[in-house]
């Protein structure tokens, strides 16, 4: 059975804004880390929803992506602007793709499809995928404690070239983005 991602998900973990393009935040003792950007589009509600669970200026590190598809990236560069000190990390394969302007039009041309369906919390904000540095290079076995909950990298190639999946072994938690199904 597939479950809409809502709200809390562990005492750590909370789902954030809309259920079928979830950011997920992960609450550390000392860094907080959201894993997932979603659509370009809903960079405004992903924002609330951050400020919601962290505050209205959030003391959020980092942003984990797990691929180059512009539905799992896209608001990166609206939150980053927005989020002082954000640090993105990424395969680096993503940082040479967001470096083409090729990709980069194709990716707001997928987005401006669907607008439609989500111009109510776009508004008329600019919210075009640029390019941003990924601050933080991901690789397979990398591991990073947030205090309390440690967030480990595991390389999962086939969806993309640059998919990577997030282990929270702690919280028994494995985020594959598009590396993974679901049953019924």
């Amino acid at each position: 059975m597939k479950k809409l991602a809502r709200g809390a998900v562990t005492e750590r973990i909370t789902a954030v804004a809309n259920p079928f393009y979830p950011g997920y935040l992960v609450r550390g003792d000392r860094k907080n880390l959201m894993i997932e950007a979603g659509m370009n589009l809903m960079g405004p509600l992903y924002l609330q929803s951050i400020r919601e669970h962290l505050g209205e200026a959030p003391d959020l590190d980092y942003l984990f992506i797990t691929h180059s598809h512009y539905d799992h990236l896209g608001a990166a560069p609206y939150l980053m602007s927005r989020i002082p000190g954000l640090r993105l990390g990424a395969h680096e394969r993503v940082g040479e793709l967001l470096a083409r302007g090729s990709v980069l039009e194709m990716m707001n041309r997928l987005s401006e499809i669907q607008r439609p369906l989500f111009d109510e919390i776009a508004g008329g904000e600019d919210l075009s995928i640029r390019s941003v540095d990924v601050d933080v290079p991901l690789r397979d076995g990398d591991e990073f404690d947030l205090g309390g909950v440690t967030c480990r990298v595991c390389a999962t190639p086939g969806h993309t070239r640059d998919s990577l999946s997030f282990y929270l072994p702690e919280a028994r938690a494995l985020f594959p983005g598009g590396a993974g199904g679901y049953s019924k």
